[in-house]
């Protein structure tokens, strides 16, 4: 199974033997393998990166707890987890079977193996964002008709409410705060664009815009992408000077 260009594999292990060859072997049946030697390095591939799947030795300084893969799996990437070691214990094992892990491999291993457990470990991660995707949609179409059904006075203030704001936040039309310019561009965002705009004003960070939106990450993410197309910006920090209020 190979990977889409917006799926990749993590590989951490301070071992450069062990960590350079698998990734040469993952690589060779098709995955794009990412590799880090510590988990600092990981992190910033994990932001940077989202990958689909985290491939981590147990005895790294900075996971001896089984940390790392903690909060990795709890990162807005939500990768699924794939756990090797060369030094084995019942405590280990069990440690990790109360964590979202699709495999636990002790050193040497097949690389087959591996593989295996590299393609459940991308077909687990896409069902959870399938399954994210559908709830989305659900809570969308039942925001929807609960409008449609509220009284007619409700529904225009709230038509108007997303008009005039940004992110459709406020609680009544308002006029525009930003130069005529910027107004058209923002005209051509989506209303989830917008939504997603008015809460980067609002100071939330790209995970807490998911959750708040009952949307992925990765979602928030492309759809920054496609902001920053439309308004002419090539960062999220130009983006927020440029919708700085316009004083007339």
């Amino acid at each position: 199974m190979s990977l889409d260009a917006n799926q990749s594999i993590l590989l951490v292990d301070d071992d450069d033997l062990f960590r350079t060859s698998t990734e040469r072997a993952l690589s060779t049946v098709g995955y794009r393998c990412l590799v880090a030697s510590d988990v600092q390095e990981a992190w910033e591939l994990i932001e940077a990166e989202s990958p689909s799947v985290v491939i981590s030795d147990i005895r790294i300084e900075g996971n001896m707890d089984l940390e790392f893969v903690r909060g990795a799996a709890r990162s807005s990437a939500e990768p699924s987890i794939i756990l090797v070691t060369g030094y084995p214990t019942v405590e280990t094992a069990v440690e990790a079977v109360g964590l979202r892990i699709v495999g636990y491999l002790v050193k040497p291993f097949e690389m087959e193996e591996l593989v295996r457990l590299v393609d459940e470990g991308i077909s687990a991660r896409s069902r959870t964002q399938s399954i994210q995707a559908v709830l989305s949609h659900i809570r969308r179409v039942e925001h929807d008709l609960a409008r449609l059904t509220s009284g007619p006075g409700e529904a225009g203030s709230e038509s108007s409410a997303i008009r005039g704001g940004i992110g459709g936040a406020g609680s009544a039309a308002a006029p525009s705060c930003h130069p005529p310019a910027v107004q058209e561009q923002l005209e051509r965002l989506t209303r989830r664009e917008r939504e997603i705009v008015a809460c980067l004003e609002e100071g939330y960070r790209l995970s807490t815009i998911g959750a708040k939106l009952h949307i992925s990450a990765n979602t928030v993410r492309r759809h920054l992408k496609n902001i920053f197309l439309k308004l002419e910006v090539r960062s999220q920090a130009a983006l927020l000077e440029k919708l700085k209020p316009w004083k007339q």
